[in-house]
């Protein structure tokens, strides 16, 4: 297969961040769109956003680097109006397709809904699942919901700690026989918390609700650093012999790939 005959992979996204503000020179107040998304080779991505009601469609551009998050600006919104969204690759892969509101234009309140909850666990069966009702709710016009705030990092890194923290142990521990150095194997550590990432925010629900609202993240480390202390507390109760005359090098492979995993949370 030809480079030309493959399909560009969305891997996230879109994801639409907070609106910002700004006037015309006519003095009316237009919003700022930014959306993310990341692919899965470096590409040429458009986002054309079209008013439902009168048909106006605005553009923005950007170059996505292979495997890294780009974010792409859309300027000019009208406020007051719902806009359907498009996201296109290279010209004339169209990837994905979703709808959202723009503000009130006359200050009124807005709606907020607060999520807390960092697992991308299916609810089991019976169960009610908050997610779905609310990617349900967003697909109707004028649904009154205006921002998702997001509470903690949205995705439970726990196994990727442990798996981290005894890869970079194993390299603190036999530096000399290590096959990687230091600068390769944070790169291999911070690739696999971003796989966690694109795993929590790739359910259909988490998709619909990350690109049908406006979503604002305030991230909180406590949820991490409690799994910090619990790894260096489990593995003082164990004592295990791979570690028990190391305690040193697996504090500090433990603090280390936290570090990493609060760089990767906020990029």
């Amino acid at each position: 297969m030809s480079e030309e005959d493959q399909q560009t992979l969305l891997l996230v996204g879109p994801v639409l961040g907070p609106f910002q503000f700004a006037h015309n020179s006519d003095g009316r107040m237009h919003a700022l769109l930014t959306v993310l998304a990341e692919f899965d080779s470096a590409c040429r991505v458009k986002c054309r956003c079209q008013d439902v009601l009168s048909g106006e469609t605005l553009v923005g551009c950007s170059m996505a680097a292979a495997s890294r998050a780009c974010v792409v600006q859309v300027a000019g919104l009208r406020l007051s109006r719902r806009y359907s969204m498009e996201l296109i690759v290279n010209e004339t892969e169209k990837q994905t397709k979703s709808q959202f509101h723009t503000p009130d234009s006359a200050g009124a309140d807005m709606n907020i809904c607060f999520l807390s909850s960092h697992s991308s666990i299916l609810p089991e069966m019976g169960d009610f699942d908050i997610l779905a009702n609310i990617a349900q709710n967003l697909e109707k016009p004028w649904n009154g919901l205006d921002i998702i705030v997001h509470l903690g990092f949205r995705s439970s890194l726990a196994n990727a700690l442990q798996e981290t923290a005894l890869l970079l142990f194993f390299h603190f521990q036999y530096k000399q026989s290590s096959l990687w150095d230091l600068g390769s194997l944070e790169d291999r550590v911070l690739e696999r918390y971003r796989d966690e990432y694109r795993t929590a925010w790739s359910t259909p629900a988490m998709r619909a609700i990350l690109s049908s609202s406006i979503n604002m993240f305030i991230g909180c480390s406590c949820s991490l650093l409690s799994e910090t202390t619990a790894i260096l507390a489990y593995k003082e109760s164990r004592r295990e012999e791979a570690v028990a005359d190391s305690s040193e090098e697996w504090r500090d492979a433990v603090f280390y790939a936290t570090k990493l995993a609060l760089r990767v949370s906020f990029e």
